[in-house]
């Protein structure tokens, strides 16, 4: 399933690198896209959404949407 989310603090690679290691580490399938200027990612995953929300909480992105 693919996850739209809208993440405020995502500005740089580095906060990209950053979400894609804490997302993997708990759905190691995930794939992500991302788009800088939107503050967006997409997660193609099987993980829960509420599981890819709570990791991104966690580690300080929460998201919006």
């Amino acid at each position: 399933m693919k996850i739209a989310l809208t993440i405020p603090k995502l500005s740089c690679s580095g906060c990209v690198k950053t979400i894609t290691s804490a997302i993997q580490a708990i759905a190691v399938d995930a794939e992500l896209q991302t788009d800088l200027p939107q503050k967006q990612i997409i997660v193609t995953t099987q993980a829960d959404e509420s599981a890819i929300r709570d990791v991104l909480t966690t580690i300080g992105y929460p998201a919006l949407n």
